[in-house]
């Protein structure tokens, strides 16, 4: 790939202010960003509830996330996530305390016809359910599947709305976020404590733009956004985001050398040096 010298900056900066003017800025090819939850946590609720429903219309939030564990942890996980959601506030987008506001009354309408529908068919669980408040507002809506082509894992829904799935492992886990004949997704985040090779596995073979290790979606790098030519400016290149419970994971940097191009963004000296 290439480098981002002052030159390219400059360049994909001034591409950027033009597209903003155009109200275009979020423009891109693919997103519905993802969630692997590697195991229960607190903090994994916290930062998966955070990710979904923080930025609820852009392509930066998570709509669907992957636990990897057993049917009693993923039961679990399921009950604090929904308390999680039931503490959202809901209420004018202009009041500072709102967090969760307005979204297109036609959105709500087809969502609501589509969960409808698959809950029928035997094919979603509701694992906290949206209340419409107006016909602009809803609460947050948490789902269930055991299907991994559901059209609500896998379709962006650029609402207050978060679909869960349980997976035996993160291999699993990866597999069913590269669903092959779809986009491949925008950013994926991985909330573990593991620094294995079975964590580095899952970085190199996710088919997506950006792997934010203990980091979430939202913090994906604008320079980086799909939409305009970036991809094409970046060639095939994938850029790996490290949280702080990570600084100590080594990779396999022969193999990376043979078979990727990884480039890896940090403000962090301590992760510099540690992977290099």
């Amino acid at each position: 790939g290439k480098t981002l010298d002052e030159r390219l900056i400059e360049e994909i900066t001034k591409e950027e202010q033009i597209d903003r003017l155009r109200g275009n800025v979020f423009r891109h090819t693919s997103g519905n960003c993802a969630v692997i939850i590697d195991g229960f946590s607190e903090g994994a609720v916290e930062l998966t509830g955070f990710s979904a429903f923080e930025y609820p219309i852009s392509c930066k939030s998570a709509k669907s996330a992957y636990f990897v564990g057993g049917k009693d942890e993923f039961e679990r996980f399921k009950k604090e996530l929904a308390n999680y959601a039931s503490k959202l506030v809901v209420g004018d987008p202009l009041d500072l305390e709102t967090e969760v506001g307005y979204v297109d009354k036609d959105l709500l309408d087809q969502v609501s016809e589509k969960v409808e529908e698959l809950k029928i068919l035997g094919q979603l669980e509701i694992v906290h359910s949206s209340r419409r408040i107006n016909e602009f507002q809803a609460t947050p809506l948490i789902l269930a599947t055991d299907d991994p082509e559901s059209p609500m894992l896998t379709k962006e829904n650029s609402t207050y709305i978060l679909t869960l799935k349980r997976v035996d492992s993160l291999e699993q886990a990866v597999d069913e976020c590269n669903i092959p004949g779809f986009k491949e997704r925008l950013a994926v985040s991985i909330i573990t404590n593991r620094a294995d090779i079975e964590l580095e596995s899952a970085v190199l073979n996710l088919r997506c733009d950006q792997c934010h290790v203990n980091k979430l979606s939202r913090f994906l790098h604008p320079p980086l956004h799909q939409g305009v030519s970036y991809p094409d400016r970046m060639t095939s290149s994938r850029s790996i985001y490290l949280g702080d419970k990570i600084k100590k994971m080594t990779l396999p940097q022969d193999e990376l050398k043979k078979e990727h191009t990884v480039l890896f963004i940090d403000d962090d000296k301590e992760i510099a040096e540690n992977l290099s």
